[in-house]
């Protein structure tokens, strides 16, 4: 989305300074979609009744994994996931049914240099919908449900505290005061005619693929980045199983990932 675009296009310009931790995840209230009072609807409905882990992953995971230049650079090392007790869905059947995967399922990944990312699912219990996404740098941070904190420009203040000492308290700048300079060059040409579901996502990512097959260039999302992303669910899973254990992520480009180059700079590049 615009935001993540934003986020990708200042990280790449050094706004955020060097890099240190993110997050993201899928926080969505489907509940209706997944349980009613007959047990589990639609497919969806059925892996939660069944399986307990991180199970849509790539929504949050992608962008960031593009920030942190996983698979060109960096790589994910290890992840340990947890899940919280089961109760929204099972409440939805009338306790007919019982699911298995926790009502929320938190995940860190340790990054190759250094970096560490929080992924987070939900889809059940009342919450407004969110990708969670954030940023953390040297020099500042994005948040999706924020804003942006930039050294030297966002405002600071400082507040005395009770005791009567001063204090530095950050204030957030609004995402819109960035659009302008910093709208990644994507979602600029997108402006232009912005059409398409899930606010222009669907209609950027087709247009991504058909480029770069027209072009005869690289996929935007190639497929180290495809089994490096979904291999997150199974692997949650298995460190769910384990109380939370830490689990190795594989290596899919068998040590390329060291010496692979950016992709050629395009219009369409992430």
């Amino acid at each position: 989305g615009r935001q993540e675009l934003l986020a990708l296009n200042m990280a790449r310009q050094g706004l955020f300074g060097e890099l240190l931790h993110c997050e993201c995840g899928y926080w969505h209230d489907i509940t209706w979609e997944y349980a009613n009072q007959d047990g589990p609807v639609t497919e969806r409905g059925w892996h939660n009744l069944r399986r307990n882990g991180d199970l849509y992953p790539t929504h949050g995971i992608g962008p960031i994994a593009k920030i942190l230049d996983i698979n060109r650079g960096n790589r994910f090392l290890t992840l340990s996931s947890v899940s919280s007790k089961a109760r929204t869905m099972s409440l939805a059947t009338g306790n007919k049914c019982h699911f298995n995967c926790g009502d929320v399922t938190t995940t860190i990944i340790k990054c190759a240099n250094g970096e560490t990312v929080m992924l987070s699912h939900s889809v059940a219990a009342p919450h407004p919908y969110s990708r969670r996404g954030m940023v953390q740098g040297t020099n500042g941070i994005w948040m999706e449900d924020k804003g942006i904190i930039i050294k030297g420009i966002s405002p600071t203040e400082m507040p005395i505290d009770v005791a009567g000492n001063p204090y530095q308290e950050h204030r957030w700048d609004p995402i819109e005061k960035f659009y302008d300079e910093y709208d990644h060059p994507i979602w600029q040409d997108f402006k232009k005619n912005p059409v398409g579901g899930h606010g222009g996502m669907d209609t950027i990512a087709i247009r991504n693929f058909c480029k770069a097959i027209a072009d005869g260039t690289e996929f935007p999302i190639d497929i180290y980045d495809t089994a490096t992303w979904m291999c997150l669910t199974a692997l949650s899973e298995q460190s769910v199983a384990m109380g939370g254990m830490p689990v190795p992520v594989p290596d899919f480009t068998c040590g390329k990932w060291v010496t692979r180059k950016p992709q050629k700079t395009s219009l369409w590049t992430l």
